[in-house]
């Protein structure tokens, strides 16, 4: 496999940095003094039953959008997807949905996932 350009970089870290940001702001860009654990856009709109779990759910699809981008293989598409529907199931359930969304930081995972793959793959060259 052949490097990649100047430009595939500056797109590839481009893309990262988005997704970066993106899943900071659903997982953990708020705090509030004396909470164990700072918390993001997905709890805060899963207040709001269904619909803002939806929300956050779409806004998580973006994690697909850059894998795929990237090649990532199918397996760890799946993943990524498998976080975004607990995170959308489990995080309907008004109240406990919102703790668990706290806790679980699908698109921190994703974001994970997505990183490894890409460290991965620059080791190989």
């Amino acid at each position: 496999m052949a490097r990649a350009s100047k430009a595939q970089a500056s797109e590839r870290d481009r893309m990262l940095e988005g997704f970066r940001m993106l899943s900071g702001l659903l997982d953990n860009r708020f705090s509030i003094p004396f909470l164990p654990a700072p918390f993001g856009l997905d709890a805060i709109l899963g207040l709001v039953p269904v619909l803002g779990d939806a929300i956050t759910a779409l806004m998580g699809l973006y994690a697909l959008v850059v894998a795929h981008r990237h090649k990532l293989p199918l397996g760890k598409r799946v993943g990524m997807i498998w976080n975004i529907a607990i995170d959308f199931a489990i995080g309907s359930i008004p109240l406990l949905g919102d703790l668990f969304d706290w806790a679980f930081q699908a698109h921190r995972k994703n974001l994970r996932i997505l990183e490894r793959h890409l460290e991965r793959q620059a080791n190989q060259f």
